[in-house]
């Protein structure tokens, strides 16, 4: 067992470690009770005001797209739409956490993967000004199910890369899904040549954008020693093996 949380600390040292060295820009930490969904700026004057007002706000900050603005708070989604009225979606336990935030390519969606704690699951949700928020999975409203989504990204304006994870039990288990926005489904993705997917991370400031799949392999036939495993595979190859 001591093998076993041993190689969960090494897989996660070196999964950063890869991003690092790919020049992999996070999304900006923030504040325990404020998350923000922060937008690029189209031009350098909006840049400005942003990190004006975020200097200036001590509790939430909201950033505008156009019309409309929207931030993400510890346990809700709050958008605030042209005629000033809000829409709130709100978790129904108060410690669930909307995170980790990831956009898509062209920043138009809003990928949300809030995570309910040990044995509570996850779930998967889709902001747009188009369509407003999707649920797409959520574990904690469906009963009997054995896994959630963690580990949530966006290989393009379509496809979503996450780690269907098992949710009972200590010996870690994660298997690499596709979710499809147009037809609402999800497939097994069969790539990753370890047992256990833990971290995905996405490098994208390089000739070739790539996604990290970090994880383990067990060492024995008991599954209490493992060690890391990682491996890379270009976002292009993976789109190619959907099609």
């Amino acid at each position: 067992m001591i093998g076993f949380f041993i190689g969960i600390a090494a897989v996660l040292i070196i999964g950063i470690g890869i991003v690092f060295i790919g020049n992999y820009s996070f999304q900006k930490a923030t504040k325990p009770d404020s998350a923000t969904i922060a937008e690029e700026a189209s031009n350098d004057s909006k840049n400005e005001e942003n990190v004006d007002a975020e200097n200036n706000s001590e509790t939430e900050t909201e950033t505008e797209r156009e019309s409309l603005s929207y931030s993400v708070e510890p346990t809700s989604l709050v958008i605030t739409k042209e005629d000033g009225s809000k829409q709130t979606f709100d978790h129904d336990r108060s410690f669930a956490k909307m995170e980790p935030v990831d956009y898509s390519p062209t920043r138009a969606k809003v990928l949300l993967t809030p995570q309910y704690g040990w044995e509570e699951g996850g779930a998967l949700y889709i902001y747009s000004e188009e369509k407003g928020l999707q649920e797409i999975i959520n574990t904690r409203a469906t009963s009997g199910v054995q896994n959630y989504p963690s580990g949530a990204l966006w290989l393009d304006e379509r496809y979503i890369l996450y780690i269907s994870s098992y949710m009972y039990g200590t010996v870690p288990s994660g298997d690499v899904q596709i979710y499809d926005t147009e037809t609402e489904q999800s497939e097994p993705l069969e790539l990753f040549r370890g047992d256990a997917v833990m971290q995905l991370s996405r490098v994208s400031n390089v000739e070739v954008p790539y996604i990290v799949m970090s994880g383990i392999k067990f060492t024995d036939e008991m599954l209490n020693d493992s060690e890391p495993y990682v491996e890379n595979h270009d976002i292009g190859t993976i789109l190619k093996m959907i099609d």
